[in-house]
């Protein structure tokens, strides 16, 4: 009688359960670090490279396990290890709140680390696929509407916080709240597969009518190279370079609350800086997915880079002084994320094709990570050496140009490849 029950799970649940056990988690209590690490650094004395640290130390961690993570997804019910790591997590994000000593945020870089390792990248793309054979695309957006809109309402509230009630109850009280409903969304509407329930995914009901399709199919799948193939290619490490870049980019939003802090227009519009990047994130996908189709992928990433490159550099000459400037400024860098979360898996895809794509897209993934665990090093390095935001902004306007420049390059050696 309960198989049949859960037989009649809707497809559609899974966002809410994606939306527990992986994008809240990453929307409230992980882009938001930079909220802290200015008011953590001026009750300590702290550097920004000191204060820091622990952020590297989670992407390496989460970036070394990854393989292994995949792996225990396909064995074990995510809606029971989620639950676990969405506990684990938010004990250990409370337990932030009582630090006093460097040693404490290190150690609790490593326990995000394996935490994040589960719910950072994994989760949605394998549950929506999971669960849907038909608008999958559809939904993972829908996945990032609701978190767009909830951390545009939401991040100016915990900069609020943190402003009258200090750091330290501010990160005690989102984090308590968050961890809750997160857990509550996981247990409620997480699950592994349809099979198992008895239920089929959305879209599973018009396979017939794709036999036709279907046909050529192996032939398709066989297309491109291999893993050992391509890392031989000069195309490889040039998609390599193309995801660090894609990644350390983008981790300039950490850097926005503390920055809009040492200028006039002061924190509070750097809180509303995070909401502006989270919102920006609804209209940004359907467009440039219809841009991609109509121009290409290739030209759309460039024109992305271009227009970010244009919105920092607005930021870097009116000095902080125009908050107006600033958000418009913010709203153009926000299509720095677009190489990062279409970019990359589109060019592996046309460089290399689908014959290996998930052991060779894992090798950029793992790029991906290592350079979101030197992003806040080299930022903080830069700060603390000039005593100042300009050089690191400066710094992704020059990166961002050197993307756009080598995309092209990218297409044009991976076709010398497959050929070859």
């Amino acid at each position: 009688m309960g198989t049949q029950k859960e037989s009649n799970f809707n497809p559609w649940l899974i966002v809410l359960g994606c939306v527990g056990c992986s994008a809240m988690l990453i929307t409230i209590l992980c882009n938001t670090a930079g909220m802290f690490l200015t008011p953590v650094m001026e009750e300590f004395g702290w550097s920004r490279t000191q204060a820091s640290l622990y952020l590297t130390i989670y992407s390496w961690i989460a970036a070394a396990l990854q393989p292994v993570i995949g792996k225990i997804y396909e064995k074990y019910d995510i809606r029971w290890i989620m639950s676990g790591i969405i506990v684990m997590f938010g004990a250990a994000y409370l337990w932030s709140s009582t630090f006093t000593q460097l040693w404490q945020w290190n150690l609790f870089g490593v326990l995000y680390g394996v935490a994040a390792g589960f719910f950072m990248y994994l989760p949605q793309p394998i549950l929506i696929n999971r669960w849907f054979k038909k608008k999958t695309a559809f939904a993972l957006s829908v996945v990032g509407c609701i978190t767009g809109v909830t951390g545009y309402f939401v991040n100016p509230q915990i900069q609020k916080m943190i402003t009258s009630i200090g750091w330290q109850a501010a990160r005690f009280r989102v984090g308590l709240i968050t961890v809750i409903g997160c857990l509550i969304l996981c247990v409620l509407f997480v699950r592994s597969f349809p099979e198992k329930m008895g239920a089929k995914p959305y879209g599973a009901d018009d396979a017939p009518a794709e036999k036709d399709t279907k046909a050529a199919a192996p032939a398709a799948a066989a297309e491109g190279l291999t893993r050992s193939q391509a890392v031989k290619t000069p195309a490889f490490y040039m998609v390599l370079v193309v995801a660090f870049i894609s990644c350390l980019c983008p981790s300039l939003n950490q850097q926005l609350p503390s920055y809009s802090a040492t200028v006039p227009i002061g924190a509070a519009a750097g809180a509303m800086a995070l909401s502006i990047l989270s919102i920006a994130g609804l209209p940004r996908g359907p467009i440039v997915g219809w841009l991609c189709d109509k121009i290409g992928s290739i030209t759309t990433n460039i024109i992305c880079c271009l227009l970010a490159a244009g919105g920092l550099a607005a930021i870097l000459l009116t000095g902080g002084t125009s908050t107006g400037i600033f958000y418009l400024g913010v709203g153009l860098f926000s299509l720095s994320f677009v190489p990062l979360t279409i970019g990359n898996p589109m060019i592996t895809r046309e460089a290399f094709g689908t014959k290996d794509y998930s052991n060779i897209y894992s090798l950029v993934t793992t790029t991906v990570m290592v350079a979101a665990g030197l992003s806040p090093m080299i930022y903080a390095q830069i700060y603390d050496r000039t005593g100042s935001y300009a050089g690191c902004i400066g710094m992704v306007i020059v990166l961002l140009l050197i993307q756009a420049v080598l995309l092209p390059v990218v297409k044009a050696s991976s076709k010398g490849s497959k050929a070859a």
